[in-house]
């Protein structure tokens, strides 16, 4: 359940700006602050997966999932009519939610900068401090906590779901590990209902 995303900027001369999460995915009022500004040949890569995806329940049929894909609730067949629960990808016990995807660059690239950023429908109440970590590994390393150095959340829909948003700097982990298999897992995401989302994306400047 890899997924890769590029760009196609090639030998283009890149002027790169991130900016820090703003709109819909934060109440807080704040300005916008840059991530990276660097003027070099180069490209950036984005590489993500999901966290969440269609839960057979205990009870439902065995054709749930293709069953709300085809037909969805009155007929609408869109994924919000999904059950929504927590992938797993990795065969580690002692995370409970876990994706991967796989970064492939040049074999002659320098990484400049990596960034990753989650985001989640988590319960509207719990988890306040448990939203703010994930878990990340590299192709050279285990497991180790990534925490949030930039953190929006307070968008709630229906009164059940908080909408949040986490980054953190992992240049340095990318430079180490390289090209290969990257996971995020243990993200706090809310589960067992419709119109959940969630999701991460590591983004890589080389």
């Amino acid at each position: 359940m890899n997924t890769v995303v590029r760009s196609a900027l090639g030998s283009a001369l890149v002027l790169v700006l991130f900016l820090s999460a703003s709109g819909d995915v934060c109440a807080q009022s704040r300005e916008p602050t840059r991530r990276l500004f660097t003027n070099q040949r180069g490209d950036i890569a984005l590489v993500g997966n999901l966290a969440q995806h269609c839960l057979r329940r205990p009870g439902d049929p065995a054709n749930y999932c293709d069953a709300v894909r085809a037909t969805g609730v009155g007929g609408a067949g869109i994924n919000n009519d999904f059950n929504m629960g927590p992938v797993d990808a990795d065969s580690d016990p002692t995370t409970t939610m876990s994706s991967s995807a796989d970064l492939a660059l040049a074999p002659t690239s320098s990484v400049r900068w990596a960034g990753l950023y989650w985001s989640c429908a988590a319960p509207a109440s719990g988890m306040p401090d448990a939203r703010r970590s994930v878990r990340f590994r590299t192709p050279t390393t285990a497991y180790a906590t990534v925490s949030a150095t930039v953190f929006d959340s307070g968008v709630t829909v229906s009164g059940s779901a908080d909408y949040y948003q986490g980054f953190a700097d992992v240049t340095d982990a990318v430079r180490a590990g390289g090209n290969g298999t990257y996971f995020v897992a243990n993200m706090s995401c809310r589960s067992g209902a419709t119109n959940l989302f969630g999701g991460w994306t590591m983004v890589v400047v080389y």
